[in-house]
């Protein structure tokens, strides 16, 4: 057997290459959306977060308002 490799040996390994470079693209792609995707969620929960405190302050003061309406209304 001789160490030439034939044409579609040659062809073979070029196409096996090929397939490896695109899935490696295509893993380093998914890293970079990931990273973005995670970073766009921190924000989203930063916001949601002061969202949230603002309307449990919100619902805070309306407790407080209800309880001076209610002091008032029993006088």
């Amino acid at each position: 057997m001789s160490d030439k490799l034939t044409k579609k040996d040659l062809q073979a390994k070029i196409d096996k290459l090929e397939k490896e470079l695109y899935l490696a693209k295509n893993k380093t792609q998914m890293a970079r959306n990931y990273c973005i995707l995670e970073s766009e969620n921190k924000e989203l929960e930063k916001k949601l977060h002061k969202k949230k405190e603002f309307w449990m302050k919100w619902a805070k003061e309306q407790l407080k308002e209800e309880e001076v309406e209610e002091d008032e209304d029993s006088e």
